[in-house]
């Protein structure tokens, strides 16, 4: 017996003893415990990957690439209004030129032409544009229909090179 009990100790001491359930309910002891997590706030903006408006962008006529997504949501139960703008991120720095592809120093004649959610067919210029605003509880609004365009007159000079601007997608979110 003194043997066995040798044995049990040593195992117990390894971790390798198990105890038959039969050992817990004659006498063993048991507890509860609690399993759960915090889902965290979140608000989010997924915006279109960049454009290219290709390499044709010399000749005259309408250049014109879309549809893109841009979706804007939160989870937060506060929330019931969000709206989705865009702008030209450079808009500032650029004056008369807000709005127009760039190619260094020089510019596209024509702004960009934006469409898609409330708006169709809008000049990009200084200001920001609001595309579409949604009032539901955990707000989401969505745009499948977002369009950029470029007009290229035949009078239009257009420099060798890479004409490119950068838009600015914002989310609002309001109680």
């Amino acid at each position: 017996m003194k043997k066995l009990a040798a044995i049990a100790t040593m195992l117990a001491i390894l971790g390798l003893l198990i105890i038959p359930a039969s050992a817990l309910a004659a006498g063993g002891s048991s507890g509860d415990t609690s399993v759960g997590g915090t889902i965290s706030t979140y608000y989010t903006l997924i915006a279109p990957a960049p454009i290219d408006l290709g390499t044709t962008i010399s000749s005259a006529g309408e250049i014109a690439k879309g549809p893109f997504n841009v979706t804007v949501s939160t989870n937060d139960a506060a929330i019931t209004t969000c709206g989705i703008t865009v702008a030209d991120k450079q808009a500032g720095p650029k004056g008369a030129n807000a709005g127009h592809l760039m190619n260094g120093s020089y510019a596209m004649a024509s702004n960009l032409i934006l469409s898609g959610g409330d708006k169709t067919n809008t000049v990009l210029n200084a200001a920001a544009i609001p595309l579409r605003a949604s009032s539901t509880p955990l707000a989401t609004a969505s745009i499948t229909d977002f369009r950029v365009s470029q007009t290229i007159g035949t009078a239009d000079l257009a420099h060798a090179g890479a004409y490119t601007l950068t838009l600015t997608f914002t989310a609002t979110f309001g109680p």
